[in-house]
């Protein structure tokens, strides 16, 4: 017997001592683990409310990780808080990706059976699954950065998306920069005289307060889920961003239970979503318009 087979044989053995579980057993093994996480959902969103620096970094992982719910991001920071890109093991496979020998994953919810409430209505079961983040994972070929750099069109793509009039004043370069939502007039101030990063993080946050003004009034804090959704996007764009949210927490988040402050989260998530979906539709508007009619018709 080779040494190849001798492993393979020893390990066939070791699996045969370990009884399978049955189709009960296994149901319940899974109930647990769901509850852990639901636990561990928990968990996290109260630290949020109690740590600013709990709260940093949950917002940094929504920042790197856009395409994953609240609930999942809290259970990514509770297993995996350095985690910059998490993917399924199909995705990481198209992308030419292996994963690490050992690799745990990490566990986040994702869509299972409908099944029937109580009352007689349709609900969705969410169930676990492992997806592994890039630091586990031998990448052939690597992502390119898709994220369009800062600049003055980025401003621009970002004042085309702020929900009302945008009135702009230079106030000299002696004045700070600033930007505000004045609700009343329904209209964004700006001084134009600072650099475009400054104002790309003071107009995402008040666009974000205008856009909780007009229409999209949600429960909670308003300056805070403004500021929060303007940490995300600053975070996203590489700007430095404002630290006074995590200082200062207001009384209303302060008071809140673990489902309030994921809410509350889930509201700075829906509000950055938005504002650069918003932009990203602008930008390839203008990209598409600059292409020309003969390469458009291939």
């Amino acid at each position: 017997m080779t040494p190849i087979q001798e492993v393979i044989q020893n390990r066939t053995t070791a699996e045969a001592l370990v009884p399978p579980l049955d189709k009960k057993e296994w149901a319940e093994k899974k109930e647990r683990e769901r509850q852990e996480a639901f636990k561990m959902v928990r968990q996290v969103a109260e630290n949020c409310r109690d740590n600013g620096t709990i709260l940093r970094e949950v917002l940094n992982i929504q920042s790197r990780c856009p395409q994953f719910s609240t609930g999942n991001i809290l259970l990514i920071a509770g297993q995996m808080p350095s985690a910059t890109d998490l993917q399924d093991y199909a995705t990481w496979k198209e992308r030419g990706g292996f994963i690490r020998r050992g690799a745990a994953g990490v566990s986040v919810f994702h869509p299972g059976s409908i099944y029937t409430k109580r009352d007689g209505t349709k609900g969705i079961r969410y169930d676990l699954k492992k997806v592994f983040d890039i630091s586990q994972v031998v990448v052939r070929r690597p992502r390119l950065e898709q994220q369009e750099p800062v600049s003055e069109k980025t401003l621009t793509a970002l004042f085309a998306t702020v929900p009302c009039p945008v009135k702009v004043e230079d106030l000299g370069q002696d004045k700070p920069v600033s930007a505000r939502y004045l609700p009343e007039e329904k209209v964004l101030v700006i001084n134009h005289s600072g650099m475009v990063k400054d104002l790309m993080r003071e107009v995402s946050r008040e666009a974000a307060m205008a856009f909780l003004s007009q229409g999209e009034r949600m429960d909670g804090p308003s300056e805070f889920i403004a500021k929060g959704a303007s940490y995300i996007l600053c975070r996203r764009w590489n700007i430095p961003e404002e630290d006074s949210l995590f200082h200062d927490f207001p009384k209303k988040f302060r008071d809140m239970d673990a489902e309030g402050v994921k809410k509350t989260l889930s509201q700075m998530r829906y509000l950055s979503h938005a504002i650069q979906a918003g932009m990203d539709s602008y930008l390839e508007k203008e990209r598409s318009a600059l292409v020309p009619a003969e390469e458009k018709a291939v």
